[in-house]
């Protein structure tokens, strides 16, 4: 259990640069009324005809939930560079760096960049 991770699954962005951050490939929604996913997915399952309804489809094919992949041309490694270190004496789950992290980490990666995150302050000298 990592409840930083956690905590960084309900703040998600629904943009595809948060899912090659994240390197999430797949994704599983569970629907009721959904009518349609971002156009970066691709519906795995179930297979549904073009002129029904995703919503329609999940609830008569698909047993309640679809599988969607998540488009893009990415692998497991990134190339960045890290020009801001952020550290926290109330530690990284403390909320203010919760959402600190949350808002510059996606802007960031989509510009080559990400933060270094020091657990202590010799970790920031180290750098």
């Amino acid at each position: 259990h990592d409840s930083l991770s956690f905590w960084h699954l309900e703040h998600f962005f629904w943009a595809q640069s948060s899912f090659r951050l994240w390197n999430v490939r797949y994704v599983v929604v569970g629907t009721k009324n959904v009518t349609k996913v971002p156009a970066f997915f691709k519906t795995t399952y179930p297979q549904c005809p073009p002129s029904m309804s995703l919503s329609d489809c999940t609830s008569g094919y698909g047993d309640g939930f679809s599988v969607h992949q998540v488009i893009g041309d990415y692998g497991y490694l990134e190339i960045v560079s890290s020009p801001l270190l952020l550290y926290s004496e109330l530690g990284n789950k403390a909320p203010a760096m919760r959402y600190l992290i949350k808002n510059v980490t996606l802007s960031y990666f989509e510009k080559g960049l990400l933060p270094l995150i020091c657990h202590s302050p010799k970790d920031c000298d180290d750098v």
